[in-house]
């Protein structure tokens, strides 16, 4: 939970390491900014890449104030950034024994929590944030904290909908996007302009379809489940995803590339079922791209690797 902060220069080929950070579950950015979600306590810690590094002011702790009552969160695995506002969007999985996750919003301006709304959807976890034409877009999973157990009515992950402009209403709007399935590991603008989402976890209507997942899109102006396509087992999938799962990021050359169930994929998004090809067939977690369209993935939980495109 001291983790470091490693910096990788593509172009360079130098890898600098910084000590101290935290546990980062997540991290976003805006301009030279920096911003990462800390376990244990669900601390947010905002890091100037032009500055020296130093784990005292730099990075430097914006806010730690969700752990204790009434909020009670942990790990802040949902990570957004508006620069349009310039507020960052936080998406939380509850303390050890709880299931409330919680969603909060930051002014990075006046340097304020606008809002934190607990248990935004009832007794599941917030881990996958995305923004389109002034809508955050949430993915939930089902399970909270370490230690909890889920609640039994509670059985499929969801996506919600938070007004960034105007007023938002409790409950906020939410739907299942597909049937059976209990987390909701990502949620990313997909090149089309719609929203593109991960859907996995063991499902509790069918379980032939532990080990894969599915893709969904959905339009965004429309966030229901008439308005949503679902690529039914378009990927394979370890089956016992809680919070981390896949990861999806849109390529240089307009195709969306996914690393799910231990392999990297590449989707066409031009063929009509969405193709996918495995391009490495196992080791394989999380994932991110550089400004040449390359991929960076984990291999084997330490290992970081690259693939050029």
């Amino acid at each position: 939970m001291r983790g470091g902060l490693s910096v990788y220069d593509p172009s360079k080929g130098l890898l600098t390491r910084n000590k101290g950070a935290g546990q980062a579950e997540n991290m976003t950015t805006i301009g030279n900014n920096l911003y990462l979600g800390i376990y244990p306590g669900a601390w947010i810690k905002k890091y100037d890449t032009t500055a020296s590094w130093n784990d005292i002011t730099n990075p430097a702790l914006l806010f730690d104030d969700m752990d204790g009552s009434p909020f009670y969160q942990d790990r802040p695995f949902g990570m957004l950034a508006d620069p349009a506002l310039n507020r960052l969007y936080v998406g939380s999985v509850a303390s050890s024994g709880k299931l409330n996750g919680a969603f909060t919003v930051y002014d990075l301006t006046t340097n304020q929590q606008i809002t934190t709304v607990p248990d935004i959807v009832e007794h599941q976890s917030i881990i996958a944030l995305t923004y389109k034409n002034n809508k955050v877009f949430g993915g939930s999973s089902v399970y909270g904290g370490i230690g909890s157990t889920p609640d039994p009515s509670v059985t499929e992950g969801k996506v919600f909908t938070w007004q960034t402009t105007g007023t938002n209403t409790l409950p906020v709007p939410q739907y299942v996007p597909v049937a059976g399935r209990k987390v909701i590991s990502d949620l990313i603008v997909g090149p089309d302009g719609n929203i593109w989402g991960l859907a996995e976890g063991n499902s509790s209507t069918d379980p032939s379809r532990n080990l894969t997942a599915d893709l969904f899109i959905f339009d965004p102006n429309h966030p229901d489940a008439a308005h949503t396509t679902i690529y039914t087992n378009k990927f394979s999938s370890g089956g016992n995803v809680s919070w981390q799962g896949g990861k999806m990021v849109v390529g240089n050359d307009g195709n969306v590339y996914v690393s799910i169930g231990g392999k990297l994929y590449a989707v066409d998004v031009n063929s009509p079922t969405k193709d996918a090809v495995v391009l490495v067939p196992t080791g394989v977690s999380l994932l991110a791209s550089d400004k040449a369209g390359d991929l960076y993935y984990v291999k084997y939980e330490t290992n970081l690797y690259k693939y050029d495109k």
